[in-house]
């Protein structure tokens, strides 16, 4: 039987070999999970978006049975209590989503993302034909709330709660630095033009990105490499 080395394993090599491909083979493994969960998430979106818009309740018990659900909801504005959430436009514009409380008539809040606004319209002087008043109908998407993961969050600043700048969609954050309690949910406007264009709505990002099973297979060629390696290191010189 002919033996797989021709010199015996050393133990440093081995010990990052095995490490290498256990890490590597564990994304891989990872990658394919996100990819089912990515399937799963994409067949949501599209069931839910052919439903027609219904109006946002005052309580909601399971927000997720409402995410990417249109929804209209009826009430005022309070513009003095905006919040910035930084975002690319649809053509890749850097700029912020204006995050404004909605107040109902039976006393809820809703927190409706009016839409996305370039840098030097940020602020309500710079934008005052959009700052409407009186009641309002909107409709939107449901979005949840979200949060940048652990290793990201390392690489965005801080809130900016005097300037009231977002960097991540912390609604829980965003309602207490106003004094607000808010329905657990936010509703993204759509498309409809506001007064003087600003807001611009409709910036719900639908088609998803779904790299994972190319991701999947490069972890999995990386441990495939360092077993290659391995094999070759250990060949006999002579």
């Amino acid at each position: 039987m002919t033996a797989l080395f021709l010199q015996k394993p050393k133990f440093i090599p081995t010990l990052i070999t095995v490490a290498a491909v256990l890490v590597c083979a564990a994304c891989g493994i990872w990658q394919l999970q996100r990819m089912v969960w990515k399937h799963d998430l994409v067949d949501k979106i599209e069931q839910r978006v052919e439903l027609p818009a219904t109006p946002l309740p005052s309580a909601i018990e399971v927000p997720d049975d409402w995410e990417y659900r249109h929804v209209t909801v009826t009430g005022e504005f309070l513009h003095d209590k905006e919040s910035y959430l930084q975002a690319q436009s649809g053509n890749g514009n850097f700029g912020w989503q204006v995050i404004t409380p909605l107040r109902r008539d039976d006393g809820t809040v809703v927190l409706v993302n009016r839409g996305w606004v370039p840098y030097e319209q940020r602020a309500p002087e710079a934008r005052p034909d959009g700052l409407v008043s009186g009641t309002v109908t909107v409709t939107g998407l449901v979005r949840l709330p979200w949060q940048q993961k652990w290793l990201a969050r390392h690489f965005i600043p801080p809130a900016d709660l005097e300037k009231k700048l977002f960097f991540e969609g912390d609604l829980a954050h965003m309602a207490r630095a106003h004094g607000l309690k808010t329905l657990p949910v936010f509703v993204e406007a759509d498309e409809t033009l506001n007064p003087g264009g600003w807001p611009k709505g409709g910036q719900t990002v639908l088609k998803l990105q779904d790299p994972h099973l190319s991701y999947a297979l490069q972890w999995f060629a990386f441990a495939i490499t360092a077993l290659v390696i391995f094999v070759l290191y250990h060949r006999r010189k002579d």
